[in-house]
């Protein structure tokens, strides 16, 4: 019985640890549950999206002739979709932003999939999380894939101080390059990341699972 409870409780401790709410963050929605500063064109209403725009579809290539043909991250039956970019050549422009997310004290990582759907220069994507309360966030930039067709899993750890309530996650691109600078984005997650010691606590309850079943294993030879 003991066991039992320790791994319930490392269980637990596993569970503190999954994804919070990003609404929409795998786009499988469709245009819907974020914002941008960028313009949004359904996948058919232009040969060639251009420059500042975005669609939310199946491959890139639906979107643009020059585009790579490729599927989601998650590469879902059928295939699901992801967020594609044509860069903008204003730095600063916003090209996702979450609603405001009900969060606590404590460290969290933000982070998503990058992917280059044009191969000339990869776009630079800057992470930023604002508390409604104090300065923004800043968790650095991440460059897309240099290959196209490839996903790439960035992010970073932050943390939010005392008082906060919710935060609102932003990506920016600071590359203004039109001459390529075309990327995807998918599976946007806000995670918490566990204390040390719910971590301890998640490996002795793992550790003992398993001196349980050897100890079993152990008895059945025995017997």
């Amino acid at each position: 019985m003991r066991n039992v409870i320790i791994v319930a409780a490392a269980l637990a401790a596993a569970t503190s640890a999954s994804a919070l709410t990003v609404v929409n963050g795998d786009f499988e929605s469709g245009n819907t549950g974020f914002n941008s500063s960028y313009t949004f064109v359904p996948v058919g209403a232009e040969a060639q999206m251009g420059e500042a725009k975005y669609s939310v579809a199946h491959s890139a290539l639906a979107t643009h002739s020059s585009f790579a043909d490729f599927s989601d991250h998650t590469l879902g039956t059928p295939a699901g979709n992801y967020m594609v970019v044509n860069g903008s050549s204003v730095a600063n422009t916003v090209v996702w932003q979450s609603s405001p997310i009900a969060v606590s004290s404590g460290t969290y990582n933000f982070s998503a999939f990058l992917s280059s759907v044009y191969f000339q220069s990869p776009a630079l994507l800057q992470f930023t999380a604002t508390p409604d309360v104090g300065p923004a966030i800043s968790l650095g930039n991440f460059s897309a894939p240099g290959t196209t067709g490839v996903w790439q899993g960035v992010g970073s750890n932050f943390v939010i101080a005392p008082g906060t309530t919710s935060i609102t996650l932003s990506i920016v691109n600071q590359n203004t390059d039109l001459s390529g600078n075309d990327f995807g984005i998918d599976d946007i997650t806000l995670s918490v990341v566990p204390e040390p010691a719910t971590w301890g606590l998640m490996l002795a309850g793992f550790a003992l699972t398993g001196f349980a079943a050897r100890r079993r294993r152990t008895a059945t030879v025995a017997a």
